[in-house]
């Protein structure tokens, strides 16, 4: 009679005094050590996290797929299609992209006058201010206004930043256009361009949301600002 498989057999329950298992033991010291590496893995996807895909990104497909979705026979209609496909890109991708590194340079240059702000006011804190309880208040304050703002200057620097490998159309494809009719190669570069696209849209998105978290965090310093001039204010009156 053919045995039962291995996942069937019943096997005697394991005393209550028996060890563990070496594999147990190897994977238990293999968790041990990975949690640094998890750990900073954590740390690098705060400090430059993935970029999300785009959801407004229609153009997920392979070249030869977008060349058959698109082709036509008609020069003239090839033609639109090629410029509907330039100003497609240019949406999407091109004018995200200027807008937010403009914006991104602006937050860069708020940031470093704010920064040495910071700085005189870490002078004074340690010149001028006198008491533990004081001293604390206004240091705290003090780190929350300079952190925000060196936070506000990492997020705008990675908003201005290509970081990223980003895609281009291919320059030699141009020597293939000989062998090409006129719709084809119009055809042909229409999908390269919305390929590119399709595949920089996920990095516009990435500048767009580093310059929001940029402006929360320039946001959180304006906000603790008035209540450290306040907290100084109080100790000037008050000494």
């Amino acid at each position: 009679m053919t045995e039962p498989p291995d996942s069937t057999r019943e096997t005697p329950a394991a005393p209550a005094t028996s060890r563990a298992c070496p594999a147990d033991v190897a994977e238990a010291g293999k968790t041990r050590r990975q949690w640094p590496a998890r750990l900073w893995a954590r740390i690098g996807t705060l400090v430059t996290p993935d970029p999300d895909r785009d959801p407004d990104n229609r153009f997920n497909f392979t070249q030869d797929e977008l060349v058959a979705r698109l082709r036509t026979g008609d020069p003239e209609t090839a033609h639109e299609i090629l410029l509907e496909a330039k100003e497609i890109a240019e949406r999407m991708v091109e004018r995200r992209t200027e807008s937010v590194e403009r914006r991104a340079v602006t937050l860069q240059s708020a940031t470093a006058i704010a920064g040495s702000f910071s700085l005189a006011g870490g002078t004074l804190l340690v010149t001028q201010v006198h008491g533990r309880p004081w001293q604390a208040l206004i240091g705290l304050l003090l780190l929350w206004v300079t952190a925000n703002l060196g936070l506000c200057g990492w997020r705008a620097t990675q908003a201005a930043s290509s970081i990223h490998r980003w895609s281009v159309v291919r320059h030699v494809g141009v020597l293939e256009r000989s062998g090409q009719t006129l719709a084809e190669a119009r055809i042909e570069r229409a999908a390269q361009v919305l390929r590119a696209a399709g595949w920089n849209a996920r990095y516009a998105r990435f500048k767009v949301t580093m310059l929001r978290r940029a402006g929360r965090h320039l946001t959180r310093a304006t906000l603790g600002l008035p209540v450290l001039v306040a907290a100084a204010v109080v100790y000037a009156l008050r000494h």
